[in-house]
């Protein structure tokens, strides 16, 4: 697991700032049970004047605190820098742009498994009670039920959209579902499926092609 979490804060120094000559950032942090308790150190050297040659050095502590998931290894997390910028704001102070980067390992859970899930439900006294209900129907029953299924048996239909008899003589028509492109004409997929404009008018209410417009398209086999 690794997040990027930023900071931002303005340091005012005790004198003017004409020129930040150095700057470096530093962190020391420590985990607790539910957070990581921590310092920024912001440290470097500046002139108050332009044409000073000396440079009067700064040091800024910034405290902070990030709160943990529980599900993160406490043993296991790392506080990097990612990221570090400042920017003048006023003639003395500057504000910094932190980001930390927080990476740890996530605890492993424990799942049961769905075999072990069945083998709880399957105890002795369940699988006896399933067996009863399983033998409530008398296999005269079973019989008789057979004989109404034989004398009155029922017929599936296929659906239109899969597959559609349109004779006597076993020859069946398929359907193609065509998505409409730019470039497609009525013209272009008629010739493309060598079918009629007609026929497609047929299975399609349609004025105008647009495109994204799907089609039902069915191709006749001899």
């Amino acid at each position: 697991m690794n997040n990027i979490i930023p900071f931002q804060k303005e340091l005012k120094f005790d004198t003017k700032v004409q020129e930040i000559t150095s700057i470096s950032l530093e962190r020391e942090f420590h985990v607790e049970e539910e957070e990581i308790k921590g310092n920024l150190f912001v440290t470097g050297d500046y002139k108050s004047h332009e044409i000073s040659a000396n440079v009067i050095p700064f040091s800024f502590k910034i405290p902070f605190t990030i709160a943990i998931a529980q599900d993160l290894e406490k043993e296991s997390i790392q506080l990097e820098i990612h990221d570090f910028a400042y920017e003048m704001k006023e003639n003395d102070q500057i504000q910094v742009s932190i980001e930390l980067e927080l990476s740890g390992n996530v605890k492993a859970e424990v799942e049961e498994s769905s075999n072990e899930m069945l083998e709880l439900f399957e105890e002795p006294e369940y699988r006896e009670k399933k067996d009863e209900i399983l033998e409530v129907e008398s296999q005269d029953e079973v019989i008789d039920k057979k004989e109404k299924i034989e004398e009155n048996p029922v017929i599936v239909e296929e659906p239109d959209i899969i597959l559609n008899q349109v004779s006597d003589e076993n020859e069946y028509c398929t359907y193609h579902v065509h998505i409409v492109l730019d470039t497609d004409t009525i013209e272009s997929i008629c010739m493309k499926y060598q079918v009629s404009e007609d026929l497609i008018r047929e299975y399609n209410h349609f004025t105008e092609l647009s495109k994204g417009d799907k089609l039902i398209i069915p191709v006749s086999h001899e």
